[in-house]
């Protein structure tokens, strides 16, 4: 691309700024002389904001006859944004090109976010007025490369905020700002994988430098690698055209030493994983840093299917070990795996790996009784063939690994998720070993929780707690002090029923008032059974805590618009803003519980769909007035 930029200077542009240099040589020993810039006056800003050269020219000459300025082109707002600055921001090309020509210092001059006019012109997408920096810059590449406080150059924010035509030209002018990465360590490349911007990718892709194509430098991209950010976007066609544009991007591993392979297995992205399976076949054999196949981390992540796709293309998956000498049912005993740990059992071909060792000696049950998964000791105890005596290293059994991780476990949380394993361990006739008091203690210190997690679960199932009783004991009152109160008992054949019985909205308070005050028993409830001990019981019973919790405060909301306007009915305008407001809240209380109340994208999905059945049944009823 011609980087020799020609700008209309139509309308005495020349004329002007011969005016304006006799101007700033009257100013210039002063300026000199100025180590801070002093902030703009109004008039320069209005005319920068709303008025042309003329204008601007106008407004620089008052401005010029005050004594007290220095200079008329440093001058900053509060943020230290120059008028270059703002020229840019509030599309001023014709001013823009006049401050460039006669102050070129200018463009190279920061915000206080470390942004320059560069930045502003990239992220407002002109490419016009980026041609006319560019031109008039003495240094382009060091523009062109210049980062602001978040590590962004201009060709960071030109993708961001979508602008391709600009994109291209930064790219023309310093390919090495291809490379460059924020402080995140996010590239151009993966910002617009990021972004979801396939045309700005497929011009990235275009316009990589021709080391890149031959992997000369891409070991300069030291931040996330592309790949693994198309996967963890579910981006497959921009990951199949990265492939096809240059395949040298699907070796990147993470900080990790995991290949895209990796990632893949552990989101459980079938499609993702067939795809690089496709590309090499190889990827299967590569180990990330800690000695973990992509076999392992699907493993891991308990994705069964991953491991059946995975199995289909190497039918030997008990070659597949860990630096520890771990298989597939070990790495998913130890991580309370159990759908994996289900499925290997019930795969005759991959049922030998019941009883395998790893270099500590230990067998799956060694790693699950340590770890104290019940669900996975019931699964293997369970099985035919399985030694349950076996001795590993230390000459300790299954139930000696349990024994010793029961005496360090001094957290009070633990003892039912212990107790099942014992007895699991104890239906299944596992035995102690009749040497264990004479070898050193086995410290399996890394199977404890985090005290300061279990700590932040106590605080979370007690505030859940108090605020699920509170709604109770508010929804409970409610339910007996009526809005409209109760018929008289004199001589009235519906005495002690509600006096509002009939009436749509007394219904619907009735029918959420009811829903809430249910809702948050059982939340209670819910967070009676999290404080037993068990530490992973505990994590899905506050999970499903805060979910009813989140239903019961809806239904509350609802109970009380209904209240308001069972009592102002007769007043339109008032019953019909209440309607209103309480609509909006429910809106964007449902929008949040989906957003913040749920541990999964599933779960956060079913109580949405729970409110929004509810608040139909309510719309419903809204009709029938």
């Amino acid at each position: 691309m011609d980087l020799s930029i020609h700008v209309d200077e139509e309308g005495g542009l020349e004329q002007r700024s011969k005016q304006q240099t006799s101007i700033i040589a009257e100013g210039m020993s002063r300026l000199e002389q100025s180590m801070h810039p002093t902030f703009m006056d109004d008039e320069l800003y209005n005319a920068v904001k709303e008025g042309n050269v003329d204008n601007f020219l106008e407004a620089s000459i008052t401005v010029s006859k005050n004594p007290s300025l220095h200079s008329i082109f440093d001058k900053a707002g509060p943020s230290q944004n120059s008028l270059l600055h703002m020229a840019v921001n509030f599309k001023k090309e014709d001013i823009v090109e006049f401050i460039a020509r006669h102050r070129p210092e200018n463009i190279y001059r920061e915000d206080m976010q470390g942004n320059t006019a560069l930045h502003f012109a990239a992220r407002v997408g002109i490419l016009k007025t980026v041609q006319i920096l560019l031109r008039y810059a003495h240094r382009r590449q060091e523009l062109v490369r210049k980062k602001n406080n978040l590590g962004n150059t201009a060709l960071h924010e030109a993708v961001m905020n979508r602008h391709p035509k600009v994109a291209e030209f930064l790219i023309d002018v310093d390919q090495e700002v291809w490379y460059c990465e924020n402080k995140e360590g996010w590239s151009p490349l993966c910002m617009a994988i990021k972004t979801g911007n396939n045309q700005i990718l497929c011009l990235l892709l275009e316009k990589q430098p021709q080391e890149a194509r031959y992997g000369y430098k891409l070991s300069s991209l030291q931040g996330k690698s592309p790949a693994h950010v198309a996967i963890n976007e579910k981006k497959l066609d921009m990951l199949k055209e990265m492939a096809k544009a240059n395949p040298r991007l699907m070796l990147f591993k993470d900080a990790y030493g995991g290949t895209p392979l990796h990632w893949a297995a552990f989101k459980g992205d079938l499609d993702a994983v067939g795809f690089l399976l496709s590309i090499s076949r190889s990827t299967i054999f590569e180990k990330d840093h800690r000695g973990y196949f992509p076999i392992h981390i699907a493993s891991k992540a308990d994705n069964v299917k991953v491991i059946k796709m995975l199995v289909e293309r190497w039918h030997e998956p008990e070659e597949l070990l860990t630096t520890e000498g771990r298989n597939i049912l070990h790495v998913a005993a130890m991580n309370r795996s159990d759908n994996v740990v289900r499925y290997i059992l019930a795969t005759p071909e991959l049922r030998k790996l019941l009883n395998e060792r790893d270099i500590n000696g230990d067998t799956p049950l060694h790693l699950a009784a340590g770890y104290c998964h019940p669900g996975v000791v019931l699964s293997l105890t369970r099985q035919k063939g399985i030694n349950l005596n076996y001795l590993n290293n230390e000459m300790l059994t299954p139930f000696d690994v349990y024994c010793k991780y029961k005496d360090i476990a001094f957290f009070e949380e633990m003892k039912l998720q212990n107790g099942i394993t014992f007895c699991a361990l104890s239906s299944a006739g596992c035995e102690q070993s009749l040497d264990l008091n004479t070898h050193k203690e086995k410290r399996i210190v890394t199977m404890l929780p985090n005290p300061a997690k279990i700590q932040w679960m106590k605080d979370q199932v007690g505030a859940l707690l108090t605020a699920g009783t509170l709604v109770a004991t508010g929804t409970f009152a409610a339910g007996f002090a009526l809005p409209g109160g109760y018929n008289s008992p004199d001589n009235n054949p519906d005495k002690g029923t509600a006096t509002m019985i009939n009436n749509h909205m007394f219904q619907l308070f009735m029918i959420c008032n009811t829903a809430s005050f249910y809702c948050s028993i059982i939340c209670i409830w819910w967070c009676l059974y999290a404080l037993v001990g068990d530490v992973y019981a505990a994590v899905k019973a506050l999970g499903r805590a805060a979910k009813l919790f989140g239903v019961a405060l809806s239904m509350m909301s609802l109970a009380f618009m209904a209240a308001l306007h069972v009592v102002t009915g007769k007043l339109s305008w008032l019953a019909s803003l209440i309607l209103i407001m309480g609509t909006i809240s429910l809106v964007i209380f449902s929008r949040l519980h989906n957003k913040f109340g749920s541990t999964s994208q599933e779960s956060a999905s079913g109580a949405f769909c729970l409110l929004l059945h509810l608040s139909t049944i309510g719309f419903r009823i809204f009709q029938r007035l």
